[in-house]
């Protein structure tokens, strides 16, 4: 949905996967706001539950993975992240070529509560 209205309000395309805007604002505005690198899988997976959205950005050598949270991005660690995965908190919900977006998986929602 965020790469949805990014591309509707005219960003560029490579620049759409990279920023969370809110519908409207121009491309002359100031960049999103940055928050904290997130290293607990609790926090994570209480931000994705009070509608986060987690982000991988992959591109040649390039790895970004970030939590955009109440229109703050977040940094989560690879270490978290790969923690997520292995307990089979997360699942993919979205995918394209470099940026793939996960969700809560029934095991992350037991988990939160």
């Amino acid at each position: 949905m965020t790469l949805r209205k990014n591309i509707q309000s005219g960003m560029p395309l490579a620049e759409a996967f990279e920023f969370r805007r809110r519908p409207g604002r121009n491309l002359g505005a100031g960049k999103e706001d940055f928050g904290r690198e997130i290293d607990g899988t609790a926090s994570v997976l209480k931000m994705i539950a009070d509608q986060g959205e987690l982000w991988v950005y992959e591109t040649t050598g390039v790895r970004r993975i970030s939590l955009i949270h109440r229109d703050v991005r977040h940094v989560i660690t690879e270490e978290t992240f790969n923690e997520l995965l292995s307990r089979q908190l997360i699942v993919k919900s979205f995918q394209t070529d470099t940026i793939t977006n996960y969700e809560l998986s029934p095991a992350g929602k037991v988990a939160v509560a």
